[in-house]
């Protein structure tokens, strides 16, 4: 939707949009938005500060309001950046602020750019509520967050040391953040893979490198995709401006910079990754109370079983192997009924930590049921699969147990089955079967052992 007072200024937009497969509304003001809505509520909202300078700014959060449960975007097109509404806009929670007279093609990049920030935020969103549904969490999202503010981290690529220190003298009063200094691509991409950034600055001018391929490289590591950038140029290319903007660099300067727009933008960013930041936290604390056992920290049955049907999906295609481990703790009705279920699931917790520290990361564990455990290993075959199940039982031989069990039980010891994919079976429940019929053996033959599936005992 294009909201302005004078809408015969926008033929050329609705022009351009219409040819960019969007779906156009209209609105001359705040009450045409409100009719248009009881119809179709957009996802993008062109908004020119003509409106909020007649209406104020309480009109960005009544249409935010009247959007209801969607997700909205909000761009708000202005003539002077360095305005004093400007500023005020940035602080109403808008998506996007931008200047006119503005390129036809930076319009159109800015817009797919504020899109498809809103459907990762939409995707997180309806992520998180699935799986807060599914766990039957009722934790609230004020208990999940600490309430100081943060540090940002700022990563500045510039090999000129006068003009990096002049960005760095804009922020000179912010105590909340933090900069580090690189003079080349090569560098930035090093630091970017050692240390967690909250923003990056690049100076396009590098001495090893396009600026845009290490955009572009630091942009292909998973935790730097929506972490903001700022490009700044001494060459004034419009071309290569509307390059990187295609390319989702998220703000270009020319010099000389205006601090206070700099300034602005720069917080505006950061404020927009605190948003996306928060959303993808309550996504990731809504996927482990689903799919996390509460007891041991490792992964629920449900969770696991889905893992091993994707894994042998994937084996099928690449002609690899993987191996299943069951893993029962002895004599757990023994502990049970020595030193009470407290005492017993504070052991359950110790063999879930043993566990999780002698397996892989790519490795998937899971609470099987009650002092049962299940491992998915990963391009392994069973033998290798064999040294990883006595490695476990040595590290749980070494646990401390409770004084009043020593007269009945001087260690913990598990029994353990194994069978591998797609050597000594056909699918994921023939897989599971075998491992459990060889951990029945283990079991059978005296405890504290590891079986394989068509092999002898070890």
């Amino acid at each position: 939707m294009i909201v302005d007072k004078d809408i015969s200024n926008d033929n050329s937009v609705l022009d351009l949009l219409n040819n960019e497969d969007c779906l156009v509304q209209t609105a001359v003001g705040f009450i045409e938005i409100l009719e248009s809505f009881k119809k179709c509520i957009p996802d993008i909202i062109i908004l020119d500060e003509k409106i909020i300078f007649d209406e104020g700014f309480g009109v960005i959060s009544a249409i935010r309001d009247l959007a209801i449960d969607k997700s909205l975007s909000i761009i708000v097109v202005t003539e002077n950046l360095n305005s004093e509404i400007s500023e005020k806009t940035i602080h109403a929670g808008v998506d996007e602020l931008l200047n006119k007279p503005f390129d036809s093609i930076e319009l159109i990049a800015r817009i797919k750019s504020v899109f498809s920030l809103k459907m990762y935020q939409e995707q997180l969103k309806i992520r998180k509520e699935t799986l807060f549904d599914f766990s039957n969490n009722s934790q609230t999202n004020e208990d999940l967050y600490d309430s100081k503010a943060p540090l940002f981290k700022v990563l500045l690529v510039d090999n000129n040391s006068k003009n990096a220190k002049a960005i760095m003298d804009i922020f000179e009063y912010d105590d909340d953040l933090s900069f580090y200094l690189v003079d080349t691509g090569e560098k930035s991409i090093t630091m970017a893979l050692d240390s967690n950034f909250d923003l990056i600055i690049f100076d396009t001018l590098l001495p090893d490198m396009n600026a845009l391929d290490a955009f572009k490289r630091i942009k292909r590591i998973d935790i730097y995709k929506q972490v903001p950038v700022i490009f700044v140029s001494a060459t004034h290319d419009y071309n290569y401006r509307v390059i990187c903007l295609e390319h989702e660099v998220d703000e270009f300067f020319f010099k000389p910079i205006n601090p206070k727009v700099f300034n602005m933008k720069f917080k505006f960013l950061l404020k927009r990754k605190i948003k996306t930041d928060k959303l993808l936290t309550e996504y990731m604390i809504a996927f482990d109370y689903a799919t996390r056992d509460g007891l041991t920290g490792l992964y629920k049955r449900n969770y696991f079983m889905k893992c091993l049907d994707l894994e042998i999906k994937k084996v099928k295609r690449t002609k690899m192997c993987l191996s299943v481990m069951m893993i029962d703790v002895d004599n757990f009705k023994i502990i049970n009924d020595g030193v009470g279920h407290l005492e017993g699931d504070a052991i359950l917790r110790d063999v879930g930590k043993v566990i999780s520290n002698n397996i892989r990361e790519v490795d998937v564990a899971a609470r099987y049921g009650g002092e049962e455990f299940i491992i998915l290993l990963l391009n392994t075959e069973k033998l290798y699969a064999s040294i990883i199940a006595q490695r476990i039982q040595s590290a749980l031989s070494d646990l401390s147990l409770p004084s009043k069990l020593l007269n009945s039980i001087d260690k913990l010891t598990v029994s353990v089955g194994i069978a591998d994919y797609p050597y000594s079976s056909k699918s994921p429940i023939d897989l599971i079967n075998k491992a459990d019929q060889v951990l029945y053996q283990a079991k059978k033959t005296g405890k504290n052992k590891v079986c394989l599936y068509d092999d002898q005992l070890i």
